[in-house]
């Protein structure tokens, strides 16, 4: 069993706390998780870069939960949303819009409009995508944070269905088009470019 994790007479202990007591206090089904855990990994996560310039943004998609979502903040991470509702959340927790992006594809007008009201980085990962971008700002007068979500146009050892960096995969701006997207971008003045994202 994991170290937070173990059986005492039968029953469940997580995080030093009875299961049954905790489906007797609160009913079920109920999700169960370890604060102590969470911290003790993401510090192990977060020193494995000490000494480097690293910013943490967790992934919103692994779980929404709004605790969880306030435990990483408190520890200093950031949010990766891909929609209006995982934007809500993470603010609702306290994050910071300078330290979410916005990353996913087919991101809507709305979901577009929403994350440059919230002041997060946008990460673009098509050039359609940057093209509706520019013409939202132009309309509410303001300026986006953008980064490249860029497809490297690798074939890693994994399941096709899990590999987002395949030439033919729909996630990022292709290689050949990368260029072409940040010149485009970088004398505009409804853009800050923020960096790039593989």
């Amino acid at each position: 069993m994991r170290p937070h994790i173990e059986v005492k007479d039968h029953h469940l202990i997580i995080g030093g706390v009875d299961a049954v007591e905790l489906a007797e206090e609160f009913g079920t089904p109920l999700y169960v998780t370890d604060e102590n855990r969470i911290r003790e990994r993401y510090r192990e996560f977060r020193d494995a870069f000490s000494g480097l310039n690293v910013e943490i943004k967790y992934a919103c998609k692994a779980n929404t939960s709004l605790a969880v979502l306030n435990i990483l903040r408190q520890e200093g991470a950031g949010a990766d949303v891909l929609s209006e509702g995982e934007l809500h959340i993470a603010l609702e927790a306290g994050i910071t819009p300078d330290n979410i992006i916005f990353t996913g594809n087919n991101k809507t007008d709305t979901e577009l409009e929403k994350a440059l009201d919230a002041g997060v980085i946008i990460n673009l990962d098509a050039v359609h995508e940057l093209e509706r971008l520019e013409k939202i700002c132009d309309k509410k007068n303001k300026k986006a944070r953008v980064s490249f979500r860029v497809n490297p146009s690798v074939s890693p050892d994994t399941h096709p269905h899990l590999s987002t960096g395949l030439k033919e995969s729909k996630f990022g701006i292709p290689e050949r088009d990368v260029m072409g997207a940040y010149s485009r971008t970088k004398d505009k003045a409804c853009f800050e470019i923020s960096g790039i994202h593989m």
